[in-house]
């Protein structure tokens, strides 16, 4: 538009095919690609600032939502199982379901440092306080065990 009417007079005019046009003729419309959200955002001196987010969720991002969700799990269970904030645990996580297992292990160490994990048995000890959930509609069985 600003290339059609004159930017420094919004009330500018252009003819085009011989019919006098203005700015306030002209109805601009925000279109982002697949993918993308887009919206002006502010009006500055120099004119308007336009900001695009990617909405598009990568393998990583998923993954770590699924680890925050697991997280978010064994917390509960924590709290169920009347943990002390500062207790640390032994955790085992089972699941049947391969994209689960995957985040588990790509952010272990940050599902640890969130959850005071300590130990990461093979198999859940006997008297381990155990759950089974569901993350993002996946099973999970959760076992921990205070540990000194």
């Amino acid at each position: 538009i600003d290339s059609l009417v004159n930017g420094n007079d919004p009330d500018g005019e252009v003819v085009i095919l011989g019919i006098p046009v203005n700015r306030s003729d002209f109805i601009e419309t925000l279109k982002a690609e697949e993918g993308w959200i887009g919206e002006y955002l502010i009006k500055l001196p120099v004119g308007e600032v336009q900001v695009a987010i990617d909405t598009r969720l990568t393998k990583e991002l998923k993954e770590e939502g699924l680890a925050r969700e697991v997280i978010r799990q064994v917390q509960d269970l924590r709290k169920k199982s009347d943990l002390q904030m500062e207790d640390r645990i032994a955790l085992v996580l089972q699941s049947a379901a391969p994209e689960l297992n995957e985040a588990i292990a790509t952010f272990k160490d940050y599902i640890a440092s969130e959850t005071l994990t300590k130990e990461w048995p093979a198999t859940a000890p006997a008297d381990a306080f155990t759950t089974e959930v569901k993350a993002e509609g996946m099973g999970l069985v959760i076992s921990l065990k205070k540990v000194e």
